[in-house]
């Protein structure tokens, strides 16, 4: 039996057609619900395993930035007793004390960066719900590179003072032959600087002015480093908050 045009718009086909409509949107918007609910789930996921990894760099950045703060100030405090000796100000160190500090190596120090800036450059930094949280990690990320330049900014102050301190030493070897033996590890190849009559050269301006100016660096490498010190701490309290973790010790 053919069905009329009248007959399609009766009320009951309308109503069989809403309800196939209805049906159909119910099956959309459920797929839609079914969809953004794993989505936000996977993201949650995700989240986690990112402020997971973050924490346990933050953790391995406190250290190491609390490490390289111990070096450089004990650094610092080798440079002023030298700086107070050549005043007149304190005693004269031993001889050994005085090689020690010419052979003193500078610490260095590389920030791990990893998380902090996949989490910003691949813009998933979005999907971190504690907005505290967030701009923790965006604050962090602007003080690496801070602390980094003014770092590097002193090598540079650093290599000029050295070239200096090092043009001085040459004036101060003693008479006779030179004392190469046996060397330390650090000193292999530098033996002539054993030679050096360094009470003598503590006298020199210049190089007294290069103990001035190395001291002044070092200064500045301890308050670079302190520049990441608090926002690292910061951000590992809130991680731990974050994912109820109990602080390590």
């Amino acid at each position: 039996m053919t069905t009329s045009p009248s007959s399609f718009w009766s009320v009951p086909s309308l109503r069989r057609a809403a309800a196939e409509f209805l049906l159909i949107l119910a099956g959309v918007l459920t797929a839609l619900v079914v969809e953004s609910w794993w989505s936000t789930r996977q993201e949650r996921d995700t989240e986690r395993v990112y402020l997971q990894e973050l924490l346990e760099e933050t953790r391995e950045n406190e250290r190491l930035v609390n490490e390289t703060i111990d070096q450089f100030t004990a650094i610092r405090r080798r440079t002023m007793r030298l700086m107070l000796a050549a005043r007149g100000s304190a005693p004269m160190p031993p001889d050994d004390s005085l090689r020690a500090w010419n052979q003193m190596v500078i610490p260095t120090w590389t920030p791990i960066t990893g998380t902090v800036r996949a989490l910003i450059e691949t813009g998933q930094l979005r999907i971190v719900q504690n907005s505290a949280i967030r701009r923790a990690i965006v604050t962090l990320d602007s003080r690496f590179d801070a602390a980094e330049q003014r770092l590097q900014d002193n090598d540079l102050l650093r290599a000029d003072a050295t070239k200096q301190r090092t043009g001085r030493m040459l004036a101060y070897l003693r008479v006779g032959p030179v004392d190469e033996g046996p060397p330390t590890e650090q000193e292999t190849g530098i033996g002539w600087w054993r030679s050096l009559d360094y009470r003598a050269m503590l006298q020199d301006r210049e190089w007294r002015e290069a103990f001035s100016v190395f001291h002044v660096l070092q200064n500045n490498n301890v308050r670079s480093m302190q520049l990441v010190q608090t926002p690292l701490a910061e951000l590992r309290v809130l991680l731990e908050q974050e994912l109820g973790v109990t602080p390590p010790g």
